[in-house]
């Protein structure tokens, strides 16, 4: 009787397959060469900006403080 639960079912094998291959498919999305280059540029545009609005608001707190 347990000889016949370890055997794998052919069907069971294609569905694991089909599994693993979308597991793979979702793993590769974020870590693709695509998505770091993304990413990468993504961080060096935000950097960009907020220290531009950090010298804007500096500036804004030193001229303003005369008034």
């Amino acid at each position: 009787m347990t000889r016949a639960r370890n055997k794998s079912n052919p069907d069971t094998q294609k569905v694991s397959a089909r599994l693993m291959e979308w597991l793979d498919t979702i793993h590769e999305v974020p870590f693709s060469d695509t998505a770091r280059t993304i990413l990468k540029n993504l961080a060096i545009n935000m950097s960009i900006v907020e220290f531009t609005i950090h010298l804007v608001l500096i500036f804004l707190a030193r001229s303003l403080a005369h008034l």
